[in-house]
């Protein structure tokens, strides 16, 4: 099995003060530059590469428990001998807890990206749209909504 993992962290809830315009003939649409923020949410994914199956979450924060939460509920629900996660260098997944991790998951491989080559990472590109489409125009009340947004 081959996993793709990518995460968004700190995504806020930022409420716009005023709803913007919509697009007119001869003019785009508009948005306020003032906003009230309402927290933050961390946005994690896996992509199975095999099937094309995401399996995600959302997280307070973005540390490295929340990165082995993550994953612990996967060490022992795969059927397959051997498991591949291709990561990127973000800081969760370097600390002491993720190479203990590792070595009691022996089954369980982790591959890194190179540095400045998150493209190579699909669920990169996925969120990179997701970003741009609903996130950065939307306006979120709270962090409750930013999470319904999300669906989860």
């Amino acid at each position: 099995m081959r996993l793709s993992w990518d995460a968004k962290p700190q995504r806020q809830a930022r409420e716009r003060t005023q709803p913007g315009l919509p697009v007119t003939a001869g003019h785009p649409a508009t948005r306020t530059h003032d906003y009230r923020r309402h927290g933050t949410l961390s946005l994690r994914a896996a992509m199975d590469l095999d099937t094309g199956q995401i399996y995600d979450a959302c997280a307070a924060r973005n540390r490295p428990q929340e990165f082995l939460a993550f994953l612990r509920p996967w060490a022992r629900c795969f059927p397959t001998p051997q498991v591949h996660l291709v990561l990127d260098h973000d800081s969760p997944h370097r600390p002491r807890q993720g190479k203990a991790w590792q070595a009691a998951h022996p089954r369980c491989h982790c591959h890194f990206t190179p540095t400045y080559s998150s493209g190579l990472n699909i669920l990169a590109h996925g969120f990179s749209a997701w970003q741009r489409q609903v996130l950065a125009h939307g306006s979120f009340a709270g962090v409750a909504v930013l999470q319904t947004t999300v669906g989860r």
